[in-house]
């Protein structure tokens, strides 16, 4: 708490005037607000269900934890060296890019898995990836709004676009595993990748 409560004195005094509106915002900037729901359907899938997924295929209990372990490792780990990339190419296409590599890792789940060290390699990129799409999304949305209200507004609908991503992707992906079993998990995940990058087919022409 004493570190928080000395921090607040350096705060910036961010207004919000009421002027910029929640949907307009997401609507101005979709390739970036619709990634992160997408992002939102695998991180928050793959954090649920990567340890049941593993027990599901054979694993030992410790191996099918350290898959969790490796994801999340992933995420802080890779984060920054790969979203720091996207500062030498168009980050919309970097997010096209980032999204055909988690739609890989989907495809090739189901034949990593029985081999603890594979998978949990294929994890570790797997979490890298998805949290640079967080990272570079929200470089677009910076770039994109510069009003204060704008910001307000855009971080607000970012952080909405994420959270109805993980909450569909959490009940989907639960839904057909108890279905179809436990490819259900990736099946959600290549299915979330393919609808976003199709949408980035229509909406980034390809010079």
């Amino acid at each position: 708490m004493i570190p928080v409560l000395i921090g607040w004195a350096y705060v910036p005094n961010v207004g919000f005037g009421g002027t910029a509106r929640l949907w307009d915002t997401i609507i101005r900037s979709k390739g970036a607000m619709f990634s992160m729901a997408m992002a939102g359907v695998s991180h928050f899938g793959v954090a649920a269900f990567i340890t049941i997924y593993g027990l599901k295929n054979g694993l030992s209990f410790a191996d099918a934890s350290l898959l969790l372990t490796a994801f999340m490792l992933g995420s802080l780990l890779l984060e920054v060296p790969i979203a720091g990339l996207s500062d030498y190419f168009d980050r919309r296409y970097f997010i096209v890019g980032c999204t055909l590599t988690c739609l890989a890792c989907a495809v090739y789940l189901p034949i990593a898995i029985y081999n603890p060290i594979n998978a949990s390699i294929l994890v570790f990129m797997w979490g890298g990836t998805i949290a640079a799409i967080y990272s570079v999304a929200l470089a677009i949305i910076g770039e994109v709004y510069t009003n204060q209200d704008e910001q307000v507004a855009a971080n607000a609908g970012y952080s909405l676009m994420e959270s109805i991503g993980g909450t569909l992707g959490i009940l989907a992906i639960g839904s057909s595993m108890a279905l179809i079993g436990t490819d259900g998990l990736p099946y959600i995940i290549m299915f979330a990748s393919l609808v976003y990058f199709s949408f980035a087919l229509t909406r980034y022409p390809v010079e």
